[in-house]
């Protein structure tokens, strides 16, 4: 059928202002509630999960420092709030090559921040670890690891909240 599936028809599942506000590097502090909003309407869309990604592995293979670790703590925030719909998403080759295109030297890794990309591994790291199920994830950071380009984390970014509520209390 034609736009079928589809109830609101005409209605983008995420405010693409409300990202770029959440990424902005201009804002000398995290927008928690920003990013808080953002998060609700990722839950809130069946579409959410796989537009937001693609618009945060944009954000994070920015040649700006300050917008691509801005990016990174929108992905941490939507990691702990969106739920499995989005754990499953990020968990898909499309969006981790997204992120080991900033790490390789063959991409974007000559002139990505070290900053970023300790970051991202400290990210893979962690889901290896809290998402067990999301083989590609394993397979992505097992493939890094064996390159052999990046130092192993020492240790797993925060504990993981199935709890919205104490999840901002973790970041601050």
């Amino acid at each position: 059928g034609q736009g079928g599936g589809r109830a609101m028809a005409g209605r983008a599942p995420l405010d693409l202002l409300l990202l770029h506000k959440a990424t902005d590097p201009s804002n000398p502090e995290t927008d928690w509630e920003c990013i808080q909003e953002l998060c609700d309407q990722i839950s809130a869309d069946a579409e959410g999960p796989a537009v937001a990604l693609r618009l945060l592995e944009h954000k994070i293979q920015s040649p700006q420092e300050a917008e691509a670790l801005r990016a990174l703590t929108v992905l941490e925030m939507c990691v702990n709030n969106c739920g499995e719909n989005f754990h499953s998403e990020m968990g898909k080759f499309r969006f981790l090559n997204g992120l080991i295109k900033v790490l390789s030297p063959k991409y974007l890794g000559e002139w990505s921040a070290e900053s970023v990309k300790s970051r991202i591994i400290q990210n893979l790291f962690s889901w290896t670890v809290w998402f067990p199920q999301e083989v590609k994830i394993r397979d992505a950071y097992q493939m890094l690891k064996k390159r052999g380009s990046f130092p192993i984390p020492l240790r797993i970014m925060c504990p993981f909240s199935h709890k919205p509520s104490d999840c901002l209390l973790a970041w601050l």
